[in-house]
């Protein structure tokens, strides 16, 4: 099942001394997903 390009996407990471919440659309999050050098899900 493919996300809409549109949907709106809320991320929670923590660990290392962050605890951050970054929300936007699934291409923006899959984007930073990249630079971050994460898997694809």
């Amino acid at each position: 099942m493919a996300a809409d390009a549109d949907a709106r996407w809320r991320l929670h990471l923590e660990g290392g001394g962050y605890d951050v919440t970054v929300e936007g659309t699934w291409v923006l999050l899959a984007h930073l997903g990249t630079l971050g050098g994460w898997p694809q899900p």
